[in-house]
């Protein structure tokens, strides 16, 4: 049976960005393992000179603090985002994602009775992605990106009671 990891991160509200969103990518656990780890790890030596570092894309794009101030160097710069482009595009990632607009969700769904956006998201990207093990007879493991400890609690525990309670469409027993 085959295992299915899905990495998921969030895009919060700013500026002109009216959306919420929750989106990831999923892809089959040997081939994230045994192929694509050694890729990165190989891609952060040649750009960053170790494996320690944490892609982190806002970090890249700043290129302010140790070590992502190396890439003010274009060369290296281009190294890595090419490395990146070319792991993405060499590989069957499929990729899931949910977008609530903020304001209209609001309104419709006043605080005193909504869920949270992150919820209803995760909610969601679940149940799409326990059709799709099922689907496929695997099974499938969740990593949510690390924010700070107490974001980091409150997905945990999203993510627990979706898991503990099943969601509308898909029981318990499922996850």
């Amino acid at each position: 049976m085959d295992n299915y990891y899905l990495f998921l991160d969030e895009s919060k509200e700013f500026g002109n960005l009216q959306y919420f969103v929750l989106a990831g990518f999923f892809i089959e656990g040997d081939i994230y393992e045994k192929q694509i780890i050694p890729q990165i790890n190989k891609l952060k030596y040649d750009v960053f000179g170790n494996n320690d570092v944490i892609l982190h894309e806002i970090q890249i794009r700043k290129k302010k603090d140790t070590p992502y101030d190396i890439l003010t160097d274009v060369n290296l710069n281009d190294i890595l985002w090419h490395g990146l482009s070319d792991i993405f595009s060499s590989y069957n990632f499929k990729t899931i994602g949910v977008g609530v607009h903020n304001a209209k969700y609001r309104n419709k769904y006043p605080e005193l009775i909504s869920n949270s956006e992150y919820n209803i998201a995760l909610r969601i990207i679940m149940e799409n992605f326990v059709h799709f093990l099922d689907a496929h007879n695997a099974k499938g493991t969740v990593y949510l990106e690390s924010v700070n400890p107490t974001e980091d609690q409150r997905l945990v525990e999203l993510y627990y009671n979706i898991i503990n309670d099943g969601t509308l469409f898909i029981n318990k027993a499922a996850f």
